[in-house]
């Protein structure tokens, strides 16, 4: 009787375990304690990720397991975060086949956002999805605090007078970007991201590529933004613009962009267009500066292959290297325009090209200006309209890699910046100064060690 009552409780036993195992595998985002949780093919708590959001409070967690959620989602009034399982490559959120179609129009009209969040939804994230397909209207639009991370925003089209493809706000908000990819988006403004009024925008970790706008901001169109905004350790490659800013369109607001590489953007289709990277416009939203940037194959179809400057902008680079841009007619990498004022510390500026002026053109008149210090260009001849500004600068040729970095025979650049510029780390994030001084452009130069081999020398 022993043996068999001990067979029966191993029966039971195992029957329990099995028993436990199957609800495992039918609940197991459940496990997560205090989220709630949404799976499309059930065993969670909802099937839809709307339902989920109707049903969270203030500080609650959605987490979302893997699949594809046709849906427009709609967050008022909550603080929530809506986070998928296992990352963007994962799980995506697309507007169901209802909802698509070409449109047009402020983000607002009648055609939903595949993602809104607006009135009291203050500090909400959204982490971890590919969002894609949403037409006719910006895909995520912010009228509140947001945070978007390691996201995929892809191939979402706005329509042709509408803005932000991928992520469009409004208000004085607090919009973070972090660790998220704007690739294939379109809109008339800000291809991929359009911010308007008053928002406080931190983008860091991110990358836009192959984004256009048919009018301004290939990639990014930032509006009347306040002072405290940031775009660090970000790629800004291969946007395009039909008229102005190729990569990036800048009014009225004060950017300070760190670290970053935009290349390869074009502003064109337009006999004015310019800006291929960067256009600035206005200067009611203060000074904007890029430092530690690489600029590179950007182009214009009018002036300002790199930057163009118009109506009393002052922009600054700081530690940059400016090199092969270029301009079909002036400016190869800055034209300066109706009170602009450009100030360059520190950085290259070297194998830039246009009809007129191979790396500035700089109005003359209108009390504009170009100061450069510090600096390495190809020669004063490449610099035509109203002369520049030039102190201690240097017309040898950097001798680059192929990557733009600094080499041994880098002379002209190595321990020649100016300290007072300077700043503690480079575009890789490498401590700067590495030799006696602090190297010009975007790299600090890093001495290669080489391993010495020690001989037992004997003496005959």
């Amino acid at each position: 009787m022993r043996k068999n009552h001990c067979c029966q409780n191993a029966v039971l036993t195992m029957a329990l375990v099995l028993t436990y195992l199957l609800s495992f595998s039918q609940i197991a985002l459940s496990a997560v304690g205090g989220d709630i949780t949404v799976c499309g093919s059930g065993g969670a708590d909802f099937t839809t990720i709307q339902a989920a959001v109707n049903a969270s409070e203030n500080g609650d967690t959605i987490l979302v397991c893997d699949g594809t959620y046709r849906e427009n989602l709609s967050v008022m009034n909550r603080n929530i975060t809506i986070k998928s399982e296992h990352g963007a490559g994962y799980t995506t959120i697309r507007p169901p086949s209802s909802s698509m179609g070409m449109g047009g129009g402020c983000p607002m009209h009648s055609k939903p956002n595949t993602i809104l969040f607006q009135n009291d939804s203050i500090g909400c994230t959204l982490d971890g999805f590919t969002v894609t397909g949403s037409s006719g209207k910006t895909a995520i639009y912010a009228r509140s605090n947001l945070t978007v991370q390691n996201c995929v925003i892809s191939d979402n089209n706005a329509g042709t007078s509408a803005y932000g493809g991928g992520l469009g706000s409004n208000g004085a908000i607090e919009l973070k970007i972090i660790n998220t990819t704007f690739s294939g988006n379109q809109a008339k403004y800000g291809g991929a991201v359009y911010i308007n009024t008053g928002a406080t925008v931190t983008i860091s970790g991110s990358t836009f590529t192959n984004n256009s706008a048919s009018y301004l901001g290939g990639a990014i169109d930032f509006n009347s933004v306040t002072s405290d905004s940031t775009l660090t350790d970000s790629t800004i490659d291969s946007n395009s613009a039909a008229y102005s800013g190729g990569g990036i369109y800048i009014n009225n607001s004060k950017i300070n962009i760190n670290r970053s590489k935009i290349t390869n953007n074009t502003a064109s289709g337009s006999s004015n267009s310019g800006g291929g990277a960067v256009f600035i416009n206005g200067s009611s939203g203060g000074d904007s500066n890029l430092t530690n940037c690489l600029i590179t194959g950007n182009n214009a179809s009018d002036r300002g292959g790199a930057a163009y400057g118009n109506t009393g902008t002052k922009l600054s680079f700081t530690n940059c290297t400016i090199v092969d841009n270029s301009a079909d007619v002036q400016g190869g990498a800055f034209y300066i325009h109706y009170y602009g004022n450009f100030a360059v510390h520190n950085s290259i500026l070297w194998g830039n090209s246009s009809a007129d002026g191979n790396n500035a053109y700089t109005r003359d008149k209108d009390d504009t200006s170009l100061t450069i210090s510090n600096s390495i260009y190809n020669s004063a001849s490449s610099f035509t309209g109203k002369n520049p500004v030039l102190t201690d600068n240097f017309t040898t040729n950097p001798d680059l890699t192929a990557d733009y970095h600094l080499q041994i025979t880098s002379t002209s650049a190595i321990d020649h910046a100016d300290p007072a510029y300077a700043p503690g780390v480079d575009i890789d994030g490498d401590a700067r100064p590495q030799g006696t001084g602090p190297d010009i452009g975007a790299d600090e130069y890093i001495p290669v060690s080489v391993p010495v081999d020690h001989y037992s020398i004997s003496h005959s």
